[in-house]
């Protein structure tokens, strides 16, 4: 009986406190490899791309491979995106220094790219499901614009050029 009601009680508490479209996302942030925070405010009026994964789930490895690859398609552009890391290589392990670097040399993952470990709770807040890949697209507002769950990164694309203004 306790477990039902442990279970229960996340997802309620998750769903609780998911951002809907067109909510302000508060200033989120998050630690590095090297121990750096990183945070939504350090990047104003630019577009926010942020991804949730984990190194053990194999759809968040080929999203991210996609991600990396076509990253440079913003290049000089206001776009900041973020790889956040939920889990390492195991679960339920934490994303160590060590995962964050071997995530990024695994994906060839370019620098401009934030590389960060994030705590479980904020996936919640953008797949309520709690479900990853998770992507989700925050405006030069700090408003979350689209969310979704193993979303296509043609579309995510798509959504950031309609906040630029670009095609």
């Amino acid at each position: 009986m306790k477990s039902v009601i442990i279970i229960l009680g996340v997802v309620l508490f998750s769903n609780a406190f998911a951002y809907e479209i067109g909510q302000t996302v508060p200033n989120l942030c998050w630690t590095d490899a090297t121990g750096s925070s990183i945070c939504l405010d350090h990047f104003p009026d630019t577009v926010k791309v942020v991804d949730f994964g984990a190194g053990w789930c194999g759809p968040c490895n080929s999203k991210m491979a996609e991600l990396a690859r076509r990253v440079s398609e913003f290049n000089g552009m206001r776009v900041k995106f973020f790889s956040n890391s939920i889990h390492g290589w195991q679960n339920p392990s934490a994303p160590s220094a060590q995962f964050l670097n071997e995530w990024r040399a695994r994906h060839n993952i370019p620098a401009s790219m934030a590389v960060v470990a994030a705590p479980i709770q904020q996936l919640y807040e953008f797949s309520p499901e709690g479900y990853i890949p998770a992507l989700a697209v925050i405006d030069q507002n700090n408003v979350l614009s689209y969310r979704e769950v193993g979303a296509s990164i043609n579309t995510v694309f798509a959504e950031v050029r309609r906040l630029l203004g670009t095609r």
